[in-house]
């Protein structure tokens, strides 16, 4: 249980869920308690940071462009998690960065 008083409050949770990325269950708790989330993949790979939409290439040596989490059709389901966090970040006046 995640508590203000907890000594690292923390939440383990994967974003990833086959070639997309899921909400995961343990953000609105986290939002109520004023603790941060930070999924692994520095910023998404990128994703996060709300620089990458469907519309965005990438070169054949970038290894994203192999994985399936990062085609068009991903991204673009994709995109209400950014969203998603960009307004949660708003809100507390943090940036997707």
């Amino acid at each position: 249980m995640l508590t203000r008083s907890s000594p690292s409050p923390r939440c383990k949770a994967s974003t990833r869920s086959g070639g997309g990325l899921r909400k995961p269950a343990c953000l609105p708790t986290l939002e109520e308690l004023g603790i941060g989330f930070v999924p692994y993949g520095p910023l998404g790979r990128g994703f996060l940071t709300g620089t990458i939409d469907e519309n965005t290439t990438f070169d054949s040596v970038d290894f994203r462009s192999g994985l399936p989490r990062f085609t068009a059709e991903a991204r673009k389901a994709n995109q209400a998690l950014v969203d998603l966090l960009r307004n949660m970040g708003a809100r507390n006046g943090a940036t997707p960065a």
